[in-house]
């Protein structure tokens, strides 16, 4: 994984008014899972003056889920194998369980409610972003209609099947949102893992396994590669008038990091 963002050269803004609202600090690192749930806390303990997109590559097969909810709720815990991890996140919303590889790309952003964007705007410019640079390079992408508000985009694949390869979360009151891209799914470790009798799986008619609904991007293109994300982020940052700096985690943010 690139340790910068490819930055594009300056863009014409997407809105009427050609202008930069503000910077926006981007670090990209892979990430280990302790440092990861840590990362995940950081807006606990720093107000952030501009935008912080943080872009993590796990080191290693992790489920995690946030809120309260316990693990059995959503996985059959015997199916769970040796070299899968898990993590809870503390988190006022209950995410149900979602599984993340090396294969995978998460994306946070930490902002500031009171002189950032709105939450809406930047769901908004993300899903759109998503959805425009994957139809660029002809992959058939969407947000998916399964249910109200739904929080996923899906791909359709050969056969003309939806499978889910990115999912949102955000909260206001802690001032953050995150996104989960899948490139590659590990079929081989989540096969059999996930109960299939909640609310939110019955939307999705008759499935029998998870990654009958899931899948990663690679299954419609084989060639595709991280820096897809790069040009990901670079297209919202024209949508939301940021202008994007490659940066690192401040003395302050390590720190609380390291604790």
């Amino acid at each position: 994984m690139d340790h910068v963002l490819q930055l594009l050269p300056p863009q014409p803004r997407l809105n009427k008014i050609n202008k930069i609202d503000m910077k926006a600090r981007v670090i990209k690192e892979k990430t280990r899972i302790e440092r990861r749930e840590s990362i995940y806390k950081l807006q606990e303990f720093v107000k952030f003056t501009i935008p912080l997109i943080v872009i993590l590559k796990p080191d290693c097969y992790v489920l995690s889920i946030h809120g309260t909810d316990p693990f059995e709720k959503y996985i059959n815990m015997d199916k769970v194998q040796p070299d899968i991890k898990l993590l809870r996140v503390i988190s006022r919303v209950n995410t149900g369980v979602i599984f993340s590889s090396p294969d995978t790309i998460i994306i946070r952003i930490f902002y500031n409610t009171s002189n950032f964007k709105t939450i809406e705007e930047i769901k908004d410019a993300f899903f759109k972003s998503v959805v425009y640079i994957l139809n660029e390079n002809k992959i058939d992408v969407k947000q998916s209609e399964h249910r109200e508000l739904s929080n996923d985009i899906v791909f359709i694949n050969k056969e003309g099947k939806e499978k889910k390869f990115c999912g949102t979360l955000s909260d206001i009151k802690y001032g953050y949102f995150s996104a989960i891209l899948t490139l590659k799914l590990n079929a081989d470790k989540i096969e059999g893992l996930y109960k299939l009798d909640s609310k939110k799986f019955k939307l999705r008619g008759n499935v029998s396994d998870i990654t009958d609904v899931v899948g990663g991007l690679n299954e419609i293109d084989p060639t595709i590669t991280e820096s897809i994300v790069d040009d990901i982020i670079n297209r919202m940052s024209i949508s939301l008038n940021w202008e994007l700096e490659n940066s690192t985690f401040s003395e302050e943010e390590e720190k609380h990091l390291n604790k």
